[in-house]
């Protein structure tokens, strides 16, 4: 008999990458050591995920409407009325907010309270210097952070962000490894993810209208939720590259769109891991990256399975486009080698280590305060 494991999330049915990486791992928890698993959700009453999560999962759904102060009644009012319904032997908090960091106060008990977190600090400044009220956010989430069993970051690079014993890294599952790469030979490049600040995509434009000219024959797809107001599109039309540089929603289908591809950009200011990368390693695309925090230096090993281009470099990046655009022999080894070492992210591999935490927090018993 598996054990009863509540995740506190703000939701599932976006098309995100912790929704993503919560519909596999809990998917294999449920399948392979027969966990019970529970999700509490604010404000999803009615949505369908935007993911295929295991039939199996229940969902608690709360609601939180009115003011600031009414909202967050409501939301202590509803992790304490699950925590009481569900009665779970492991809490997982998967709220990137700096509520999230209060939840084990608000329970009582010795259960363990597990944090995880899939952004980098980077994402409350923008990567800019914080302010003097942000470093006592910032002080006050090492406090609280401390009394989790266990404060789990995806990337090493997360891990310096956090001077905490409690930290642990455990990487981002893979959600599907296809048994044929794609072929390389296709004139495309691809970027995964919702267009953001953090994202950087005008980087991304400005170093496709230097490789554009010299590879007029190859398109740039970007697929993610528009988070602009409009200003990336309005940037591409004003730079005429319209039919190069092509925006679609997310899609369900976007390992067949990797597959379509022969080079993966990213141009992120920051990351929490970078799924994008991942899975394009995994359909056997080589990725080019912005050697930005946290995450590319752990996925990619440089010259061997990717490129990494110094923070913010456009012309470097580029020039790393440009590289592979020209070389069908260098992509092709790149894929190979990133189709090899992207394996360490096997989704049964991960949830392994999820399952050994779990039974360790569970041994210890410190009810999430270590």
């Amino acid at each position: 008999m598996g054990r009863r494991i509540l995740y506190i999330a703000n939701g599932i049915t976006g098309p995100g990458g912790l929704e993503r990486v919560l519909s596999v791992r809990t998917r294999l928890l449920a399948e392979e050591y027969g966990d019970e698993i529970h999700i509490m959700t604010l404000n999803e009453r009615g949505a369908e995920p935007f993911y295929d999560f295991h039939p199996g999962i229940r969902v608690h759904h709360v609601a939180m409407e009115g003011s600031s102060l009414a909202r967050l009644a409501a939301w202590v009012r509803g992790i304490r009325k699950t925590v009481r319904t569900v009665n779970p032997d492991v809490v997982d908090v998967c709220d990137d907010g700096f509520k999230g960091f209060w939840i084990p106060l608000l329970l009582s008990g010795r259960r363990p309270v597990i944090y995880e977190r899939h952004v980098s600090r980077m994402i409350q400044t923008e990567g800019n210097a914080p302010s003097v009220f942000m470093k006592m956010e910032f002080a006050a989430m090492r406090f609280l952070g401390g009394r989790f069993a266990r404060f789990v970051v995806p990337a090493s690079g997360n891990r310096a962000e956090w001077n905490m014993r409690n930290v642990e890294v455990i990487p981002n599952p893979l959600p599907f490894y296809p048994s044929v790469p794609s072929s390389g030979k296709e004139k495309r490049v691809i970027a995964v993810g919702k267009i953001s600040p953090q994202k950087n995509y005008g980087a991304l434009l400005e170093a496709w209208k230097r490789v554009h000219g010299k590879f007029p024959d190859w398109r740039l797809d970007l697929f993610g939720a528009e988070r602009d107001g409009g200003r990336l599109r309005t940037a591409i039309r004003a730079a005429g590259l319209e039919e190069s540089f092509v925006l679609h929603p997310p899609t369900r289908e976007i390992m067949a769109a990797y597959l379509g591809a022969s080079i993966c950009a990213m141009s992120s200011k920051y990351e929490g891991f970078g799924m994008m990368m991942v899975e394009a390693m995994a359909c056997g695309v080589p990725c080019v990256a912005f050697d930005c925090p946290c995450g590319p230096a752990d996925i990619i090993s440089h010259e061997e399975d990717g490129l990494l281009v110094e923070k913010n470099n456009i012309p470097g990046l580029a020039n790393a486009l440009e590289r592979l655009m020209g070389d069908e022999v260098l992509r092709g080894a790149l894929a190979a080698k990133a189709r090899e070492h992207v394996r360490r992210y096997a989704a049964e591999t991960v949830a392994e280590q999820w399952n050994r935490l779990y039974g360790r927090v569970l041994e210890e018993g410190k009810g999430g305060r270590p």
